[in-house]
């Protein structure tokens, strides 16, 4: 372990729990780890650290692990029916305490997606924040665009409405297991990434500082953990990083976010958790397995529309304890 984390006995022995059992539980503990070493913000730092201390046992610390590996399956999956009720892990009272208070929140309905993609296409210039395309639509109604692209400064592309923290945390609250469901997430949003419900919460969901403009393929990348952003120091400067260097390789090593209207850029909190949640996925090596889950999940999505979960493939149903 070395000089990681030197100085914070409570990190250090978190942190050495999981040491014995990696090669028992390789993927599992490898995502505690990079919790650990990845958290966007302190109180995210002090959430796994103490879930991890918390842990009476090898088996309690496996469980905690398989959990958080499920977040990123979740974050990855594509919105569909309601799935069944997750049990809970033992060493988890606070995250259930947090959770019981934020389904209380979500009974405000979601707020407009196009109008958000409007806004925030006005505070980006009708460009894509992390190539600089034009929109296409745009092109057309503003005559500087049409004489950038004749004199080749620029490119055209579709562009569209991206969410940092994703939108489906807002979607779909009609039944109570879709509640519980949001529940979790917000919990998991909440203490790991230190932000707050009220935040993101229904109409919040489609506040600016949420929002990113993107070109349609650079959009997929960013929702999927494939690029991401890292701040410089500077402010609303980040560089783009990728989880293999064939993704995007076009774009720039720099993007410098800035606007002459009154609307909020990106918050730096929302894209640090997104960043934090990119780099757990990519140095774990969890990336190919929530690749297989979501392949897996597609070739049985026609059975599943036709019966019930109970009636699939366990081996194709991936334990959604909690997500995020």
């Amino acid at each position: 372990m070395g000089s990681l984390f030197e100085g914070n006995e409570t990190a250090r022995n978190a942190y050495s729990r999981l040491l014995p059992l990696e090669y028992q539980n390789p993927l599992y503990i490898r995502v505690l780890g990079q919790m650990i070493i990845q958290a966007p913000s302190q109180e995210g730092f002090t959430y796994i650290v103490a879930s991890i201390n918390d842990c009476t046992n090898a088996d309690d610390i496996v469980a905690l692990g398989e959990l958080h590996l499920n977040h990123f399956v979740q974050y990855f999956k594509p919105e569909s029916k309601p799935s069944r009720t997750p049990s809970t892990h033992p060493s988890q009272p606070l995250f259930e305490i947090i959770q019981q208070t934020i389904t209380h929140l979500l009974n405000v309905a979601p707020t407009d997606h196009s109008r958000a993609k409007k806004l925030a296409l006005i505070r980006d210039n009708y460009r894509c924040m992390f190539s600089g395309a034009v929109d296409d639509k745009y092109l057309r109604e503003v005559p500087r665009f049409a004489d950038e692209v004749q004199q080749g400064n620029v490119a055209v592309k579709i562009t569209q409405c991206c969410h940092i923290l994703p939108q489906k945390i807002s979607l779909r609250r009609d039944t109570e297991t879709r509640r519980q469901e949001v529940a979790r997430i917000w919990a998991i949003l909440h203490m790991y990434g230190g932000i707050q419900p009220h935040e993101l919460n229904g109409t919040g969901i489609h506040r600016l500082s949420n929002i990113l403009t993107l070109e349609v393929g650079l959009h997929f990348c960013f929702d999927n953990l494939q690029i991401w952003l890292e701040p410089t120091g500077i402010e609303n400067q980040y560089s783009i990083a990728r989880r293999e260097e064939y993704y995007s390789p076009e774009l720039p090593a720099v993007v410098t976010f800035a606007t002459s209207t009154q609307y909020p850029l990106p918050d730096p909190r929302y894209l640090a958790l997104h960043a934090a949640c990119a780099r757990i996925i990519k140095l774990s090596g969890a990336a190919e397995y929530v690749e297989k889950i979501l392949r897996d999940a597609e070739e049985v999505k026609a059975l599943s529309e036709d019966k019930s979960s109970s009636q699939l493939p366990c081996s194709l149903l991936p334990t959604e304890l909690v997500t995020a």
